[in-house]
């Protein structure tokens, strides 16, 4: 498990980084005082701002190129504790830095399960309190309801009819999965709090699934702008995906 982490981040970096390197070879771009790879950031614009090198490399590139860097970096729109639009980026960043210094060995998966059920158009649902400390029975639930369309005697023959009679109750169970990547975080700090960084857990499903539609959604979009580039057109449409 521990390789198939350490391939799919750093194959993804590398995508990321040999399409800017396309770049620099077909238009002819100066290579000097500029690092030709793609840019990964936590804070773009904090980089864009500190570092000459960087803002040189991104005057070299078309303007349309540029945006395309800009919509897959890490964006921080606001709230309690931001999770950031592309967060993707922050994994392929982050797992590929350590996995070039280490392996990332070894890979434990943990286990957990949230359960919730729900009965069609009457507003309940069912969820697991979740015990961290212990795994296993006996679980405990907690039933949310909307009091403007639900009375008590409904609830109580809704739980009544769960318990009693489980194969023809209306209460539906869905169990799920999450798997995180032991010891390994995702660092994320918010524009709106200086100074102060959250981590959260390093998601494996987050790697499977999202990575590889960030990569080829990025590469879609920087050879949309080559072809406009090539065709002479002014403005380019770019994909978006605000799930990444």
């Amino acid at each position: 498990m521990n390789f198939l982490v350490g391939d799919i981040v750093t194959n993804a970096r590398s995508c990321l980084d040999m399409s800017i390197d396309s770049i620099w070879k077909n238009y002819n771009l100066d290579r000097k005082g500029v690092v030709v790879q793609f840019p990964l950031e936590d804070n773009y614009q904090a980089k864009l701002a500190r570092d000459m090198r960087f803002r040189k490399f991104i005057g070299r590139l078309d303007h349309r190129f540029v945006r395309v860097i800009e919509q897959s970096q890490p964006h921080y729109s606001g709230g309690s504790l931001d999770i950031p639009r592309n967060i993707t980026a922050l994994f392929i960043s982050h797992l590929s830095n350590a996995n070039k210094h280490r392996n990332i060995t070894p890979v434990v998966m943990h286990f957990s399960s949230s359960i919730v059920g729900t009965r069609a158009n009457m507003g309940m649902k069912l969820h697991k309190i979740v015990d961290r400390l212990h795994s296993g029975a006996p679980l405990r639930f907690v039933l949310s309801y909307d009091p403007n369309r639900n009375r008590e005697s409904d609830i109580r023959r809704y739980l009544t009819v769960a318990a009693e009679r489980p194969r023809s109750s209306p209460l539906i169970i869905g169990i799920t999965q999450k798997l995180v990547i032991d010891r390994q975080s995702i660092p994320l700090s918010p524009l709106h709090v200086p100074e102060r960084e959250f981590n959260i857990p390093a998601g494996f499903d987050e790697l499977l699934n999202n990575v590889p539609t960030y990569i080829a959604l990025t590469l879609r979009n920087l050879n949309r702008v080559h072809d406009a580039v090539q065709a002479g057109d002014d403005d380019v449409f770019l994909d978006f995906n605000a799930g990444l």
